[in-house]
């Protein structure tokens, strides 16, 4: 049920290639939070997801780690509610985009360049509100 499926030489296949749709975990979950919690303002953070799907000739399609989403948010979520702030989670990323671009010595002057135009537009981002030490370190 919810499993995808595709129709190939007249019969239905499962489709590996696709994610099982997260109905039975979604809608589980908010019916028991329904039915024993409460409504709770909280401060609510938002990530754009690229959710891109790279096919290409190949079997199974590159998708966007999931893992590295939920480690962006605990950090996110951890440093915005603590006495650090929001400024700080993204001179971190910062720090982080380029402390990895010094590290990928093997990696192709492609995905280099993305790297580094990416890091870019972060700083530019961060404008006046940029340390000299910190666009020093980037």
């Amino acid at each position: 049920d919810a499993a995808a499926t595709r129709t190939k030489a007249k019969s239905t296949v499962l489709e590996e290639r696709d994610t099982t749709h997260p109905r039975y975990i979604t809608e589980l979950l908010t019916g028991i939070l329904r039915g024993l919690g409460s409504i709770a303002d909280v401060p609510r953070i938002r990530k754009r997801i690229g959710d891109d799907v790279l096919w290409d000739s190949a079997k199974l399609p590159w998708r966007r780690s999931s893992f590295w989403l939920v480690i962006r948010v605990a950090l996110q979520t951890t440093l915005e509610r603590s006495a650090l702030g929001r400024t700080t989670y993204k001179l971190f990323m910062l720090f982080f985009m380029a402390k990895l671009t010094t590290l990928a010595h093997d990696l192709s002057n492609d995905i280099l360049h993305f790297m580094l135009a990416k890091i870019a537009r972060r700083l530019f981002k961060r404008g006046s509100s940029a340390s000299p030490e910190s666009s020093q370190v980037v």
